[in-house]
């Protein structure tokens, strides 16, 4: 049964991230950081939710950092795929992650050079050098393109994920949910926990 897994976004509306399982295959759905509070920004440093290596895609909805700003540890840490985008997000992706891996190194630096900091010790959550291979991951998506091995398509401009018949009753929510709706869950929260979406 298709799967739908919440790996950021729950309980906070920051660290996008969507695990879509389906046909055998992995899809990422966003790969954001946590903003706000020292405790959310602390979530960026701990291991992914899920091997990366074990993502067979990745599709972006749009560039803003908490949708975007973790691309560069997702493929440090093991992500091989593709990422696919509209032009416009990766226009507008290139320049936030630069900008993103610049600032994380100044804040480290700032925070070895003043010990009563918070994070006396605080390493980048990921350097420039880091962001030039995610940034080549990155594929235009046609106004229509399927993605190979996977039954989804993959939309522009918005660059959504077009789910196959059997995810309309639920994600598209514009049927009432069937007992073939798939099953969402929330890891951030309570891995084992599996939800089905309330009529509509």
């Amino acid at each position: 049964m298709p799967k739908l897994t919440f790996l950021g976004a729950a309980g906070t509306v920051t660290g996008s991230k969507y695990l879509v399982e389906a046909a055998g295959k992995r899809l990422l759905v966003d790969c954001g950081i946590f903003q706000g509070t020292p405790e959310l920004s602390d979530r960026n440093y701990k291991p992914l939710p899920t091997d990366p290596k074990t993502i067979d895609y990745a599709v972006l909805t749009h560039a803003h950092l908490d949708h975007t700003g973790l691309l560069p540890r997702f493929v440090r840490d093991g992500y091989r795929g593709t990422i696919f985008a509209n032009p416009a997000t990766i226009e507008l992706t290139t320049l936030l992650l630069k900008d993103s891996a610049h600032l994380q190194e100044e804040d480290a630096l700032h925070a070895k050079e003043h010990p009563n900091n918070r994070h006396a010790d605080a390493q980048p959550l990921y350097t420039s050098e880091d962001v030039d291979p995610a940034l080549r991951a990155l594929r235009a998506a046609a106004p229509s393109i399927s993605a190979p091995n996977f039954t989804s398509t993959l939309t522009t401009p918005a660059t959504f994920l077009a789910p196959p018949a059997s995810f309309s009753p639920s994600m598209k929510m514009a049927r009432k949910p069937s007992s073939s709706s798939p099953a969402i869950s929330a890891a951030t929260s309570s891995p084992s926990s599996t939800i089905q979406p309330r009529r509509p």
